[in-house]
């Protein structure tokens, strides 16, 4: 496993959760908002107003996810350039691939 720095801006606890027992053994932490931290990874919930912004800045960086009903929100940012924009359900397998 490569060791990584991930800066998440997700609010949804049981997500937060998630995400910290998907990604034991990396350096893993949670914002309210960007201050221009270093990061070899982003998760952004696509709930988050800010998240968009980020993922424009930083889309080969970038993992989204949203509601899988909201196909036009994930399409906004698959726009970005993202290429990692996922429905919430999928977020365990996905980190898992890290």
């Amino acid at each position: 496993m490569v060791y990584m720095k991930i800066i998440c801006l997700v609010k949804d606890l049981i997500l937060i959760s998630t995400i910290q027992n998907s990604l034991k053994g990396h350096q893993v932490e949670f914002i309210d908002n960007y201050k221009g931290q270093n990061f070899d990874l982003l998760i952004l919930d696509m709930d988050i107003p800010e998240s968009y912004e980020l993922c424009k800045k930083f889309p080969d960086k970038s993992i989204c996810f949203g509601s899988h009903k909201n196909t036009k929100l994930m399409d906004k940012f698959r726009q970005t350039g993202c290429k990692s924009v996922f429905p919430r359900s999928a977020i365990k397998a996905t980190l898992k691939n890290l």
